[in-house]
């Protein structure tokens, strides 16, 4: 039980992280250069989808 809820909310982690980049820019003090967010948004929301569903995965089958 605790990895799946751990696998989830490390997947819920990184999009706050990714979320927060975004919104940093929106408000006008961004917190990285814009072309680094983009750069790292990808790999951040594959990762985020891949840690939920492994998570979702590994709760559905017990």
């Amino acid at each position: 039980m605790g990895a799946s809820y751990l696998l989830f909310t490390l997947g819920g982690l990184v999009i706050g992280i990714g979320g927060l980049a975004l919104a940093s820019i929106t408000a006008g003090a961004p917190l990285l250069p814009l072309e680094l967010v983009i750069l790292l948004l990808h790999p951040l929301l594959f990762i985020s989808v891949i840690l939920i569903s492994i998570g979702i995965f590994i709760m559905i089958g017990k």
